[in-house]
């Protein structure tokens, strides 16, 4: 009997959005030995782009879990929902605690793929997302990619029906476009919370300088290579 062929891997592209938490450089091992790449992807809800993206990802889902009970019509599965949900920011009292979290409009969504794995065979295999800029060339591996930045990114979509019957679909990251390159120090007063109030209004900021304190926030990125 032949051997059945594996589906041919179809790259799709996002819209352009803000990218959020970021793990480009290094894969994150905090909840996988193996590691993995990330990275969230903010959009506006109202924006057409959005609007189409989002459909296009909801339709592949119900097709794929469509798919998943014709090929097992005796199982029953549970379908839950793609990785598109609201952003949300933290709320914090007068002494800096978090107590709560509020939506601030816009949409999240996920994307992550294995740093490394073992084949069927035994062989083991490594893989790291291409990062290009707006040119299509490649971006040193040591710029980090901050949170802020505007990217599109190229993605496969992945059904997976699990033992217990559950589906998911989620969005295997395979490269991410950097449109425009943020850094540590181009963080604004939105980045932190503020919003322009009546009152003081420095000269500094008015001829465009960028203020440093002294506790290095606005340094270099961390050795660990953590983006944010």
């Amino acid at each position: 009997m032949a051997e059945s062929k594996r589906p041919k891997e179809i790259i799709l592209t996002s819209p352009k959005g803000i990218a959020k938490w970021a793990k480009l450089t290094k894969p994150d091992t905090k909840y996988k030995v193996a590691g993995e790449y990330s990275i969230t992807l903010i959009l506006d809800p109202e924006d057409a782009a959005t609007i189409e993206f989002v459909d296009s990802l909801k339709k592949a889902n119900a097709k794929g879990f469509a798919a998943a009970k014709k090929a097992e019509p005796k199982k029953k599965f549970t379908q839950e929902a793609i990785k598109v949900k609201p952003e949300t920011r933290k709320i914090k009292d007068d002494k800096g605690e978090v107590v709560g979290e509020e939506e601030t409009g816009k949409l999240a969504v996920s994307f992550n793929c294995k740093a490394a794995g073992t084949r069927k065979d035994g062989s083991k295999w490594a893989f790291r997302p291409a990062v290009m800029d707006a040119k299509g060339k490649p971006v040193p591996a040591d710029v980090l990619i901050y949170g802020g930045s505007v990217v599109k990114v190229a993605y496969s979509i992945r059904h997976t029906p699990m033992p217990t019957g559950l589906f998911y679909t989620s969005f295997n990251l395979k490269a991410v476009q950097v449109i425009v390159l943020k850094s540590q120090s181009d963080r604004d007063a939105a980045y932190y919370g503020f919003q322009e109030e009546e009152g003081y209004g420095s000269e500094a900021a008015a001829e465009g300088e960028s203020y440093s304190p002294e506790d290095g926030s606005n340094g270099p990125a961390p050795a660990s290579g953590a983006e944010f």
